[in-house]
């Protein structure tokens, strides 16, 4: 099924480049404009794959690299925090 989706892309596109109004192709095709757009857009871009969807899981930052951003920055905040008690000691 996605290659069918990917083929009527390079199609539209194709047509476009060849001086097809893009009206024309999308109407033909039963798109619409901001699809045709979407896709004429990719391609001008000049990634070689602009047909292919682009992933729709969110990028996640996984737990261990949490932790360890964490860990540094409570380390952060507890040495802060250890000069800001010595130097309100000494000063008394």
């Amino acid at each position: 099924m996605r290659e069918i989706y990917e083929e009527e892309r390079i199609e539209a596109i194709k047509r476009h480049v060849e001086g097809e109004r893009s009206v024309e192709i999308y109407r033909s095709l039963g798109k619409s404009k901001p699809w045709f757009m979407k896709w004429w857009k990719r391609y001008r871009a000049g990634n070689k794959e602009w047909y292919k969807d682009l992933p729709k899981r969110p990028h996640i930052i996984g737990v261990t690299q949490n932790a360890s951003a964490y860990q540094d920055l409570a380390t952060s905040i507890s040495n802060i925090y250890a000069e800001y008690t010595e130097i309100s000691y000494r000063n008394g």
